[in-house]
């Protein structure tokens, strides 16, 4: 018998709690939760085939929606200030397999139709975890809908890097990315279809956005404020790790996780 679960977030003295309830497809209905009288209902949270329903309830602010979205995807506890040191051997074994991905996907390059599909082949290959000792980073992506997200942000995908060093401090950090095809490394970024625009917005959300070009020789990324530093992702990877580039804000990261969200709002409970 199919379950659904779908959290459920309330405000308990000044406290964000999160709810999980459970239903079957038998009677297609969702129980009472126990919850002190006190408590106020700020969200729900519903699973659904493209990611993620989400409603949300009279006295949610932005605040309390980004909270729960982290708390929902397991991404909530960390300090957005905290600084960590991760080996060098870790973020050699990350570079590496990130240029190993690109020269995979450059050598099938003439088998990708579309922008897109080397966009996702790419984002494929990055997800991964990595361990040395007790450090450790994952790597995940998003992609965003051409015609839902990517009006909004401007962006194509975000990487996501969740990382814990030996002293189990934790980080997230996020980039968003702007992919353009091209003829070749040195291509006139002003030249390319949209991307003044899709770098503005992504400005508005994140000084970390990129623009990353593809073209028959390999991968390089960019800074949107700094067009004419081209490199490897492998470095971009790498620098993102050591703590000299990324957004550590639960915000931005929020942003990034809820791409495929849709929001309802409730006028009354």
């Amino acid at each position: 018998m199919a379950s659904l679960i779908k959290s459920r977030f309330y405000l308990i003295q000044g406290r964000v709690i999160l709810h999980k309830v459970q239903r079957t497809t038998k009677n297609n209905r969702w129980p009472s939760t126990s919850v002190p009288t006190n408590a106020i209902l700020l969200l729900e949270i519903t699973p659904n085939p493209k990611g993620m329903d989400i409603k949300r309830h009279n006295g949610c602010t932005r605040e309390h929606e980004i909270e729960a979205i982290l708390m929902f995807q397991g991404k909530f506890n960390y300090d957005e200030s905290t600084s960590l040191a991760l080996p060098e051997s870790l973020i050699s074994n990350v570079e590496e397999h990130v240029s190993n991905s690109i020269n995979r996907i450059v050598s099938r390059y003439q088998n990708f139709a579309s922008e897109d599909m080397v966009t996702a082949a790419f984002g494929d290959r990055i997800q991964e975890a990595f361990y040395v000792g007790s450090s450790n980073v994952d790597i995940t992506f998003q992609s965003y809908s051409s015609s839902v997200k990517e009006p909004i942000n401007g962006a194509d995908l975000s990487v996501i890097f969740d990382m814990q060093d030996a002293f189990g401090r934790r980080v997230i950090k996020t980039i968003l990315i702007q992919a353009k095809r091209c003829k070749n490394s040195n291509a006139n970024v002003k030249g390319l279809p949209d991307l003044a625009e899709q770098i503005e917005k992504m400005n508005g959300i994140t000084d970390e956005n990129y623009v990353l070009l593809y073209h028959d020789s390999g991968f390089n990324v960019f800074k949107s404020s700094e067009p004419e530093s081209r490199g490897g992702m492998d470095l971009l990877f790498g620098e993102v790790m050591r703590c000299n580039n990324g957004d550590k804000s639960k915000s931005v990261l929020a942003s990034s996780l809820d791409s495929k969200h849709v929001i309802q709002l409730i006028v009354s409970e």
